[in-house]
């Protein structure tokens, strides 16, 4: 980034090689990482933590320092920045701490730079402190993508007991993002700490995240002088002379942090657990130096958009369609209503271009090359899908989103660097679909599960446009049970699966991935001493239809048992509370509403008699959110149980947390009960 640089010249009016003297931190404050490098026999004692010791290891502390410097080779500013960590590992489950990586970015001849790198483990042994530093052979660095270099490295000789620590610096020319800081992680931490210090020339915002209590930071200023040198050449013709040029700022310090940091607990049902780790992140509002006017970055979304639609990579692309034309016959030709459009364009794309499923927002060659030549990133097939669309006299737009592995998208941050992916709103009359091409078992009006994380921004001109990305989605289930005794003593189940939306999707996916044969394999590993028979699958390749599932599950014979005991949920995969914290400190995500339903048939065989049967309840939450209907009853010598679950929103927030709990609690006593015939 070459915005000091660009700035200094118009002042200084030549082009700069750059020195920084910074001045020290004249912050006050707890620096815990002081004695880096020193381990002593009583920091192995776990008796003045403060924190839970029975997770698999704990930090000790971590802190991070931001400043910044010139850099000689592009005449323009870096920022420096250096992390310090230490970690006892405490049982097996805390060795995975031996291995660290981290990615640094490139972009063009500039790159983020990794320097002074140090790891050592430590170990008490005969009541001495044993140090071992890492080699240079335990560090790696594999280039993941064209924009990223995964660096990597692991301690040597961790077991338990063991403390850790590394440090390192990485140089950056990128300002517009400071480094991402994370206070929690998946153990506790004793003490975590932030600083930085900012140049007054730039202006940072910050925005803090998770659930975690985080005191403003401490602030002070302190005085620094970045001296710049350039070299002049004489009119007469003599020798260059280097002249120095001081630049002094009152840049300000400032200070995070958290103490006593309780490990984050994952529970089932809860989306990317970055978005509720406590972290706190930068970008960069402006930037000013004397005589030259202010340079704001911060924005919103209207402009971000405007600025989008204007670039050659997206808008522009927009606006070229004549490639398209015997497409666009084709369908007319074929299709009569404009929903049939949408479908059909969606199925010629499918067949003509193949996604490598890259993320990003931005094309990376041109759509008609895209087309030509049948391969392409998410960004370039969907935005090919709006081309068509548009073509076709329908009303479609790009939406921009981050993915569910992305992390959250804040609406109210506009900031490009927190999307990595686009999808297609279509407006059909009064109806609204989403489509995403770069998933082949997601129809338009489907949005794949990966895609559901919040809301989209709708790529068009003016006001920001909001796009609720789980609109109209559904975890759609039918499960129809019958079990009756077979000639051999044992008892046959006859299963009817039903899958809709999200659902036949997902199962859609696992059957074209897997196959039928692993499929059979997976359910004999989940039914031991069963067999599997007759397994059949209807629809797989009609994306419109309902996805239908059947097959046969052979139960051996228990022997002629006076008593006998039958579990209607046999085939229920989730039987058990997902739910077991005390409190939980972020919300459940379902992702989809949800609507199940499970039939269970028993036919009573001759010679019993039901003595127990599960009752009929309804459950429901305190705002009926949450549903359970559960009827059982017996006729002709039959046993007829249906339960539906119903949950008619996605999020519960964190105070919702002990109502679905107890819901799920109740749930599961239901899914476990079981019917008991008693012989004649």
């Amino acid at each position: 980034m070459q915005i000091f640089k660009k700035n200094l010249t118009k002042v200084l009016s030549c082009a700069f090689v750059v020195i920084a003297l910074l001045t020290s931190n004249s912050l006050s404050a707890q620096n815990t990482a002081d004695d880096f490098g020193t381990v002593k026999p009583e920091d192995f004692s776990l008796k003045n933590l403060t924190v839970d010791t029975t997770a698999g290891a704990v930090i000790l502390f971590n802190t991070g320092l931001i400043k910044f410097r010139v850099n000689n080779q592009y005449n323009d500013l870096d920022y420096v920045y250096t992390r310090k960590m230490r970690i006892r590992v405490l049982s097996k489950k805390g060795l995975n701490w031996a291995n660290q990586h981290f990615l640094l970015y490139k972009s063009g001849t500039q790159e983020e730079k990794l320097m002074d790198l140090k790891a050592s483990t430590y170990n008490l042994v005969n009541h001495e402190v044993v140090r071992e530093k890492m080699k240079s052979a335990a560090v790696f660095e594999d280039e993941l993508t064209a924009d990223f270099v995964n660096h990597s490295f692991t301690l040597p000789n961790v077991v338990e007991g063991s403390i850790l620590e590394f440090s390192f610096t990485v140089y950056s020319p990128f300002l517009y993002h400071l480094p991402e800081w994370y206070f929690q992680y998946d153990v506790p931490c004793v003490y975590s700490e932030m600083s930085a210090c900012l140049p007054e020339f730039f202006e940072y915002k910050y925005d803090i995240r998770g659930y975690l209590p985080l005191k403003d930071p401490q602030r002070d200023k302190s005085d620094e002088t970045f001296v710049f040198k350039y070299k002049t050449m004489p009119s007469n013709g003599g020798l260059a002379e280097t002249v120095s040029v001081p630049v002094k700022s009152r840049s300000t310090w400032m200070l995070w942090v958290m103490k006593d940091i309780p490990a984050f607990k994952a529970e089932a049902y809860a989306n990317n657990e970055k978005n509720y780790l406590s972290a706190l992140t930068f970008e960069l509002a402006s930037f000013h130096i004397e005589n030259n006017p202010i340079q704001v970055f911060s924005t919103n979304w209207e402009k971000l958009n405007k600025r989008l639609l204007e670039e050659e990579d997206i808008g522009r692309q927009l606006k070229n369609s004549r490639f398209l034309s015997d497409e666009v016959d084709l369908i007319k030709s074929k299709a009569s209503t404009k929903k049939q459009m949408v479908f059909m364009a969606y199925e010629r794309l499918q067949l003509k271009v193949k996604c490598n499923n890259k993320p990003g927002i931005y094309p990376k060659q041109r759509l008609k090359t895209v087309y030509s030549e049948g391969v392409g990133n998410i960004a370039e097939v969907n935005l090919l899908y709006v081309l068509l669309l548009r073509e076709l006299g329908i009303n479609a737009n790009p939406v921009l989103i981050s993915t569910r592995s992305n992390g959250m998208l804040m609406p109210d941050v506009a900031k490009l660097s927190q999307l990595n992916s686009i999808i297609v709103h279509i407006q059909l009359d009064d109806q609204e679909m989403l489509a995403d091409l770069s998933q082949d078992t997601y129809p338009p009006g489907v949005v794949p599960v990966e895609d559901i994380n919040g809301n989209g921004i709708k790529l068009v001109p003016g006001p920001e446009q909001d796009v609720n990305l789980g609109k109209n989605s559904l975890f759609g289930e039918l499960k129809n049970i019958s079990m009756a005794m077979n000639p051999e003593g044992g008892m046959t189940c006859t299963v009817n699966e039903k899958y809709q939306k999200q659902s036949a999707a997902i199962m859609r996916a696992r059957i074209k991935k897997e196959k039928t044969e692993k499929i059979v394999s997976s359910l004999e590993e989940r039914f031991p001493n069963c067999d599997i028979e007759n397994y059949k699958v209807d629809n797989a390749d009609s994306l419109y239809q309902p996805l239908l599932v059947n097959y046969s599950v052979i139960l051996p014979k228990t022997g002629n048992s006076a008593i006998m005991y039958v579990d209607p949920f046999l085939m229920d995969s989730e039987k058990d509370n997902p739910f077991q914290l005390e409190s939980r400190q972020y919300p459940i995500d379902f992702i989809c509403p949800t609507d199940e339903t499970y039939m269970f048939n028993l036919t009573v065989p001759q010679g019993y008699q039901v003595t127990e049967k599960p009752e009929s309840i309804t459950l429901v939450s305190p705002d009926n959110s949450a549903q359970l209907i559960y009827t059982c009853t017996e006729m002709n010598d039959a046993i007829h149980i249906v339960c539906r679950l119903k949950y008619t929103r996605p999020v519960f927030v964190p105070s919702e947390y002990g109502d679905i709990k107890e819901f799920a609690k109740q749930v599961s006593i239901k899914k476990n009960q079981k019917i008991v015939m008693k012989k004649l």
